[in-house]
């Protein structure tokens, strides 16, 4: 055989070789350092079919290093409370080069909300390091053979208030021995969320409530009630109104910073409300024409969006009140006011009249501008007019005729009587 054939036979068992090492590395890698011998045997004749020695050659390759390395979190994602300490993130780091090597780590932390507080420790073989510079120089004498595999936990604390609020945390592992050559493996880290809402009445700071309330009549009343939020993260809370039994009191409207409303007045939404923080929000009311004394009851009710068993509420009592006016008119034959007439009165004589105003001791709301009008009898002669010991009167005298007296009285409380006079002499 020509030496020109001799080496074409010799590059494509060598091609043949590279194709075997190229499967053979794909499935386990040939350990650093392996001397790799092919040897290629001919055997030959002449025309005449003598024999010859077979010929051989051999050829010695030496496997050299290739860096790999690999990092796996023994999980992948964690839902750590908020706030805790002691949290721990777990990490196996594996030679998968084809020689001993020693790693390095690094950690990145993508954290928008500040949920992780504090990485506290690193440990790693038995051992606690306090910072990851310390856990390197460690690591830097420890040889990882050949699919060796060592574990690093990374112990962190949440920050407080940061339920439903994500971050992530990465550990890469680079070879020492070939800088080029790293991986990372890193944890979703998503603070769990808990709930909690508080509601009161915001003038009592209690549960409960209590007012008197005339009929509206076009005039609408207002009451405030406090919501806090007693979890852990930022939430929307729906707001409720209910009335019970409903027979006074009408939902008008709901408004506070961050409430909105859509077509129905007995339900809103606060958005976003952040852990410990706290609204005020408005109900607007009316009270219908209903009998003194009824009582209705103005529920606020507000949940986290999320989580609509988690409810508190705080109630107005309502109580409709109304005055009870009645009026007496009396005559007098002294200006003292303390004989009244009896029997016939005779021309030229004086008598005076008294006007008495009185709130029922049961009535349950103050009687307002109170306007009284007398149209005196023409058969008697204005004289005069008082309100001695009454005070509060605004009394005016028109001569007519008829001649009118125009009275009246700013308030009159449950249970008060007010009067004025007005003295006439007879025609």
């Amino acid at each position: 055989m020509s030496n020109k054939a001799l080496q074409t036979g010799r590059a494509l068992i060598l091609a043949g070789l590279a194709g075997a090492l190229a499967v053979t590395t794909a499935e386990a890698q040939t350990p650093e350092g392996t001397t790799i011998r092919n040897i290629a045997t001919a055997t030959f004749t002449d025309a005449n079919s003598n024999t010859y020695a077979a010929v051989a050659d051999t050829v010695d390759i030496t496997v050299g290093f290739q860096a790999g390395v690999s990092v796996t979190p023994d999980g992948g994602s964690q839902s750590p409370a908020s706030p805790s300490t002691g949290n721990t993130l777990t990490f196996t780091v594996q030679n998968v080069g084809n020689g001993v090597d020693t790693v390095q780590v690094a950690e990145s932390i993508t954290d928008p909300q500040s949920v992780i507080s504090a990485i506290t420790n690193y440990r790693w073989n038995a051992t606690d390091y306090g910072t990851i510079a310390a856990l390197n120089t460690a690591l830097a004498s420890y040889e990882l053979t050949m699919g060796a595999t060592t574990t690093i936990e990374v112990t962190y604390n949440v920050a407080a208030d940061k339920g439903g609020e994500s971050a992530n945390y990465q550990l890469t592992a680079t070879s020492e021995r070939d800088a080029g050559e790293s991986d990372p493996g890193d944890y979703d880290i998503n603070a769990g969320e808990t709930y909690g809402v508080t509601v009161v009445e915001t003038a009592t700071g209690q549960d409960t409530a209590q007012v008197d309330r005339l009929p509206s009549n076009g005039t609408n009343y207002t009451v405030q009630f406090t919501v806090t939020n007693d979890g852990n993260g930022t939430e929307n809370f729906v707001l409720l109104t209910t009335q019970n039994p409903g027979t006074a009191v009408s939902v008008v409207s709901m408004t506070g910073t961050g409430v909105s409303q859509g077509g129905n007045p007995d339900s809103a939404m606060v958005s976003n409300l952040g852990p410990s923080s706290s609204v005020d929000v408005t109900v607007t009311y009316s009270v219908a024409d209903v009998a003194a004394g009824t009582v209705d009851t103005l529920i606020f009710t507000a949940h986290p969006e999320n989580d609509p068993p988690t409810t508190d509420d705080a109630r107005l009592e309502v109580r409709v009140v109304k005055p009870s006016l009645t009026i007496l008119k009396e005559a007098y034959t002294d200006a003292g006011l303390s004989t009244l007439v009896s029997g016939d009165v005779l021309p030229g004589q004086s008598i005076w009249y008294k006007v008495t105003v009185s709130n029922a001791s049961g009535a349950t709301a103050d009687a307002e501008s109170i306007d009284i009008d007398d149209d005196l009898p023409t058969e008697v002669t204005y004289v005069s007019h008082g309100n001695d010991g009454s005070p509060g009167w605004s009394i005016s005298y028109a001569a007519g005729p008829p001649e009118h007296i125009d009275a009246t009285l700013t308030t009159l409380a449950p249970g008060a009587s007010a009067y004025f006079w007005i003295e006439v002499t007879i025609n």
